[in-house]
């Protein structure tokens, strides 16, 4: 009687063939929990697809609502007609609230508000915009933010100090002003808006004979603290001369041009303080 061979390859065969057989018996035996299992993982796999399209289309909704409310802002800021400018400062004031109100945590609620903030300075209402920056200052959630919120009622003082009836009254406002000024400057030191708070500061020291000179240590403190190849970066700036890389990078033309300005504003704002001496 012939031997049959039986190769390796032959018993993995099988292997294969029995695990298979008795993977589907087993199923076949629990099939309610097989069932179970691939509703469980269809659910997380469109549960996950869902979240993303909620999230999606609740951006859209951010979007749609903050900038038909800006639309507004814009109607508000730009007519001349008392009356009409009164109506669209009504709605956009309306539109974005109800913005900052919905979502409060995002990125366009808070912008909400500091537009709203922006227009009640812009239309001479102090109060409400001291009133709004305050509320921005108290939910600032980072340096930054809590520096640009400084800096705004900074200037709403100033502002009052312009329309103040007696001196004390002024210098009171412009002292205020310093001070949120000088407090900005603490929350973000060394930064973009660290160095424009000090230069409002010496804007208004320059105005007494006596604090002249601390406005001069100020404008050149600005100037000395710019990045040290910020003249390397201006001159490009100014012939276009960026290479691959920084063209790319739309982070460093964006901190270019603010450092210039910057620069340049403390450069002239030291020649006009010396002029006064």
């Amino acid at each position: 009687m012939a031997k049959i061979k039986i190769r390796r390859k032959d018993l993995k065969h099988d292997e294969v063939k029995d695990f298979t057989l008795q993977a589907w018996e087993w199923c076949q035996e629990h099939s309610t929990f097989v069932i179970i299992i691939i509703l469980a993982v269809a659910a997380a796999i469109g549960g996950k697809q869902l979240y993303r399209n909620m999230k999606q289309s609740k951006i859209e909704a951010i979007n749609n609502e903050y900038y038909a409310a800006y639309s507004e802002y814009l109607k508000a800021v730009n007519e001349m007609d008392a009356d009409q400018r009164a109506q669209y400062a009504a709605e956009a004031e309306a539109q974005l609230r109800s913005v900052a109100k919905k979502y409060p945590n995002s990125v366009l609620g808070r912008q909400a508000l500091k537009t709203l903030a922006n227009q009640y300075y812009f239309l001479d209402d102090i109060a409400q915009a001291r009133e709004t920056f305050q509320q921005l200052l108290n939910t600032a959630q980072n340096s930054e933010q809590k520096a640009e919120a400084l800096i705004a009622l900074g200037d709403c003082c100033d502002s009052e100090a312009f329309a103040a009836k007696d001196n004390a009254q002024k210098q009171a406002k412009l002292q205020e002003a310093l001070e949120y000024y000088s407090k900005a400057n603490e929350a973000a030191p060394k930064s973009y808006l660290g160095a424009f708070a000090l230069l409002k500061k010496a804007g208004i020291l320059k105005l007494d004979p006596q604090t002249r000179e601390q406005a001069i240590q100020l404008c050149e403190q600005i100037k000395s603290e710019r990045p040290a190849d910020n003249a390397s970066m201006l001159a490009k700036l100014n012939t276009g001369k960026f290479n691959a890389v920084e063209l790319d990078d739309v982070s460093v033309l964006e901190k270019t041009a603010r450092e210039q300005t910057l620069y340049g504003i403390a450069e002239a704002e030291l020649k006009s303080i010396k002029q006064m001496q």
